[in-house]
C-alpha cells in the first residue's frame, strides 16, 4: 500500500510540474566570501531576473554572551506576467525581515497611527 501511495505522489508531482519550461541561462554571476563571514553575490539571467545580497556577521545588540548574528541586505526583480517589473529590496536582521517595493500593500494612515498610539502606551508602563 505504500509502495502505490509513493508511486501515485510521484506521478502527481511529475505531471503538475510545467512540461513546456525553457531553461533560462544566467548572463552575469559574482560572487564573494570573505574570511570575516562578510559575502555578497549577484546574478542576472536572459529573461531579467536579477538578483544581490550582501551579508556581514555582528553581535547581537545587548546578548552579553557575544552571540553573533548575520546582517543582510538585498534586492530581487523580475517582469510580472502583466508587464510590470517587480523590483523588492530588504533588509534581514535583529529588526527581523523587513522589505518594501512599490508593489507591496502599504496600511492606511489610521492604521498606522493606531499602531504608533499603542506602541507609545506600551512603553510608558
Amino acid at each position: 500500500m505504500k509502495v502505490l501511495v509513493v508511486l501515485a505522489a510521484f506521478l502527481a508531482i511529475t505531471y503538475a510540474a510545467p512540461q513546456d519550461v525553457a531553461p533560462v541561462q544566467i548572463v552575469e554571476q559574482e560572487q564573494e566570501v570573505n574570511g570575516d563571514g562578510s559575502y555578497s553575490f549577484s546574478f542576472k539571467t536572459e529573461d531579467g531576473v536579477s538578483r544581490s545580497e550582501s551579508g556581514v556577521i555582528k553581535q547581537l545588540p545587548g546578548d552579553e554572551d557575544g552571540e553573533e548574528g548575520v546582517s543582510q541586505q538585498g534586492s530581487y526583480s523580475y517582469t510580472a506576467p502583466d508587464g510590470q517589473v517587480i523590483t523588492l529590496t530588504f533588509t534581514a536582521d535583529e529588526n527581523g525581515f523587513n522589505p518594501t517595493g512599490d508593489h507591496l500593500p502599504t496600511p492606511h494612515p489610521e492604521i498606522l497611527r493606531a499602531l504608533e498610539q499603542i506602541r507609545a502606551s506600551s512603553q510608558k508602563k
